[in-house]
């Protein structure tokens, strides 16, 4: 007879396996740097590889700090035609004055799974001057009190229900920030509760939606009250739902106005000796929203151009280099704009040189009402000629600048030198692009469905279950046996 220090191991095994699926997600949380300046922001970031953070709960509160939005960000790489990818979300903090600050030990749930921080001490020193490079980079502190559209603005009610776009005309392809908030005054004297939330706000994304846009959605999880600023007079923002959405022809964008439901107690006499709520539904009705599309500007490639403002990052290898050695050149596409849907760079061929096709790296972030982020393509480069050459005269990317209103071109300003003999004979097996074109000759170029291996992979968990269940039937029915 198994005894029960046994049947336990067993049973452990099989709850293990079952939750093999679970345990394979790395999902993270990293607290950012703890020595910051009185105007800088302290950060607490949730990742997970090669999936997305479908759901969070609340970020934690941090005392002496003011939680001023939320941020995602993801990253994805294509080497070599295998892809991986980085999921983030980015909860900021400003801190209200100088000192010493404990963040408390914290857990959160991320996808079902529970995280757990031990916390930190945060020290706030000083303001110190900010050195800003990136033409791109935005600062959190304008975004305390956010500077609401007009439409908010004319709102005479002490709470209201706003549907917002940050501009009233866009180009094709341009991005528009459309923001779902309930707000509050803070003189408001009724007691509002949101009513079945998820439910209202999913019908009204469905009705507000446009069709014929890229959207890149903010995911927004939890709904935390943020002061705001309006003509003077404060209010508390709650953010439900917050796109980018970039246009892909010149229709209006058009949002409808919605209405949301809210649970309105009102104080009644005769209810003892501090009355009693008398419990009704309220609706607020938003405003309807129109935004004008234009069409970019003549020019030959004006159906296929890229649009945002954005400028060249670039990298290379080497310099020098002799005819036959592989040279890494990486084009890197930083700033604001639909990056998702950002092609690799034109390339006019030449016949002093071949270039490989790229290996790709994305990374996008959403925050503070803007899509920013990085576009790069490594490319491999084998010279067969002697020579000085300028990428420039290779490579070349045309794009839509919607600030300027004029179309530029990201040029290159990288050249290297190549000496040695014409190599135009070169075997493709000399070239080192990662490693990858080395081996094209050593292994076998039979095609096999990747579906199979998937499918072993399975059915394979399916039999260790099967044997766990058996075995596990066996000991219940020996141990009645017994």
């Amino acid at each position: 007879m198994i005894d029960n220090q046994k049947f336990k191991l067993l049973f452990v095994c099989f709850l293990w396996l079952c939750s093999w699926p679970l345990c394979a997600q790395e999902i993270s949380v990293q607290l950012g740097n703890k020595n910051i300046a009185l105007n800088e922001t302290f950060t607490i970031t949730l990742s997970i590889s090669n999936d997305e953070i479908k759901n969070h709960s609340t970020f934690p509160d941090i005392q002496g700090f003011t939680k001023v939005g939320v941020s995602s960000n993801t990253s994805t790489t294509i080497i070599n035609g295998d892809m991986s990818s980085t999921h983030s979300v980015t909860q900021s903090y400003i801190p209200q004055k100088e000192g010493r600050f404990r963040l408390k030990s914290f857990t959160m749930q991320v996808n079902g799974q529970t995280l757990r921080s031990q916390g930190d001490v945060i020290v706030v020193s000083a303001p110190r001057e900010q050195q800003q490079t990136d033409p791109f980079a935005y600062d959190p502190f304008e975004d305390i009190f956010p500077r609401l559209p007009q439409a908010a603005a004319n709102q005479k009610d002490d709470a209201f229900f706003s549907i917002s776009a940050n501009k009233k005309e866009v180009f094709v392809g341009e991005g528009l920030n459309v923001v779902i908030s309930f707000i509050v005054g803070e003189n408001n004297s009724t007691d509002l509760q949101f009513y079945k939330l998820g439910e209202q706000l999913a019908e009204i994304v469905k009705k507000i939606k446009p069709k014929d846009c890229w959207e890149e959605n903010f995911g927004i999880e939890t709904i935390e009250g943020v002061p705001v600023n309006i003509n003077g007079k404060r209010y508390t923002e709650y953010r439900m739902y917050q796109a980018t959405y970039f246009p892909l022809n010149t229709e209006p964008i058009r949002f409808p106005s919605a209405a949301l439901k809210m649970v309105k107690y009102n104080l009644v006499a005769g209810g003892g000796l501090f009355g009693q709520a008398q419990e009704e539904f309220k609706s607020f009705v938003s405003q309807p929203v129109v935004v004008k599309v234009k069409e970019l500007p003549p020019h030959p490639l004006r159906n296929s151009v890229p649009v945002g403002n954005y400028r060249l990052d670039e990298t290379l290898g080497k310099t020098a280099v002799q005819t036959g050695q592989s040279i890494t050149y990486e084009f890197k596409v930083r700033g604001e704009g639909n990056l998702s849907s950002l092609n690799a760079p034109e390339m006019f061929t030449t016949a002093a040189m071949d270039i490989y096709p790229p290996n790709v790296r994305q990374e996008i972030s959403r925050n503070f009402g803007r899509v920013t982020g990085v576009k790069a393509f490594s490319y491999s480069i084998l010279p067969k000629e002697a020579g000085i050459f300028k990428l420039s005269d290779v490579f070349g990317l045309v794009f839509f600048n919607p600030t300027t209103a004029r179309y530029d071109t990201l040029r290159p300003n990288a050249s290297f030198t190549v000496t040695g003999a014409s190599k135009h004979d070169m075997d493709v097996q000399q070239i080192e692009a990662d490693g990858f074109y080395n081996r094209i000759l050593e292994v076998s170029n039979k095609l096999r469905s990747t579906d199979r291996e998937e499918q072993l992979k399975v059915w394979a968990n399916v039999v260790l279950l099967a044997m766990l269940s058996i075995t596990i039937f066996f000991i219940f029915k020996k141990k009645r046996q017994a």
